[in-house]
């Protein structure tokens, strides 16, 4: 007869060394944390790193663009492409301009993004989290940014314009054909 306390007791110390094992695999490999964490969000003084624990993979990147800008604003023919990033650049006729890059989550790769003078707000894009990052600082400009866990892709749209209007084009992007 094992009493109930002595289960209980025997479960934990299971589960301990299950998430010991566990721990150690992860350290010890990086396509095992791969498998287990994509992203980690560390959160500091002045700024927020989004690390990524992603399987590098060699194909191309696929290409998506902003489909509801603010009046005015226009994709520039040069855009930035690099082997696991892309940075397109909108911009109006005074000159504003909207940087929109998008980048493959993969082992070794970060984002840092700058939060003094910022309000931090979580949101969701179309299903996936992100953070809004607005300006307290008007000489300053407001970012979003947002993980797919879909197509393994961290997005950032950063300019010169409203919580409405970098929600509605970062709600607009989409995968070209």
């Amino acid at each position: 007869y094992i009493s109930e306390r002595r289960i209980i007791l025997i479960l934990a110390a299971v589960l301990v060394a299950c998430f010991l094992t566990l721990g150690g695999v992860m350290v010890i490999s990086p396509t095992a944390r791969a498998a287990i964490i994509e992203l980690v969000t560390e959160w500091y003084e002045n700024s927020i790193i989004y690390r990524f624990f992603g399987e590098p993979t060699f194909e191309n990147m696929p290409k998506y663009k902003i489909t509801v800008l603010p009046d005015g604003y226009h994709d520039i023919e040069e855009q930035m492409v690099l082997p696991n990033s892309v940075e397109i650049t909108y911009e109006n006729e005074d000159g504003d301009t909207i940087r929109f890059e998008y980048m493959r989550i993969e082992e070794g790769s970060a984002i840092v993004m700058d939060t003094e003078n910022m309000e931090i707000s979580e949101i969701e894009v179309n299903g996936c989290p992100g953070h809004l990052y607005m300006a307290l600082d008007p000489e300053q400009s407001n970012s979003i940014t947002w993980y797919d866990t879909q197509s393994s892709i961290q997005f950032v749209i950063d300019g010169f314009l409203d919580s409405v209007d970098l929600m509605r084009s970062a709600g607009s992007i989409v995968l070209e054909q």
